[in-house]
């Protein structure tokens, strides 16, 4: 049998619940929603050699529109967004990471015995939880606009 420490807060569950819910305002929804499109629209029009020769944004239409112009305003669009919802998501992840350390401080510890095989490390439902949220809301639309960025820069020059 091996010895096994681990974390138990009986109101995790839910304090991990308001968290999540309370470190989302609309300013950061809509960033995250403009980034990852702007970023999706970039990343695809780039590997699927989409190169549109007209285009029509607020009333305006743009024609004989090459494909280093078209790229430029996606770059300049993304870099926009990617400011903007850095701006307006890392207070509110800042928040959250301290929330989450607030919750684990307040957990009691649990000491028992286990078997040898026993695969499931301890608080994995918690902490799973926890890092697939910061991951998809955080992590991944930075990501997307980092790498649309830079093929928007590859395709420009």
């Amino acid at each position: 049998m091996a010895e096994t420490r681990e974390r138990y807060n009986p109101n995790e569950v839910q304090e991990l619940d308001e968290v999540i819910r309370s470190s989302y305002n609309d300013f950061v929804r809509q960033e995250r929603r403009n980034l990852l499109l702007s970023s999706s629209i970039t990343i695809i029009a780039a590997f699927s050699g989409l190169n549109p020769s007209k285009g029509a944004i607020l009333g305006f239409t743009f024609d004989n529109l090459t494909s280093s112009a078209f790229f430029l305003i996606l770059l300049v669009l993304t870099a926009y967004f990617l400011v903007a919802f850095l701006i307006y998501s890392v207070p509110n992840y800042r928040d959250a990471k301290e929330a989450r350390k607030a919750i684990v401080a307040g957990s009691h510890t649990l000491e028992y015995s286990r078997p040898w095989y026993s695969i499931v490390p301890p608080n994995i439902g918690t902490d799973s939880r926890y890092y697939s949220w910061v991951f998809i809301h955080f992590i991944l639309p930075i990501f997307a606009g980092i790498v649309s960025c830079i093929v928007g820069v590859l395709k420009v020059a």
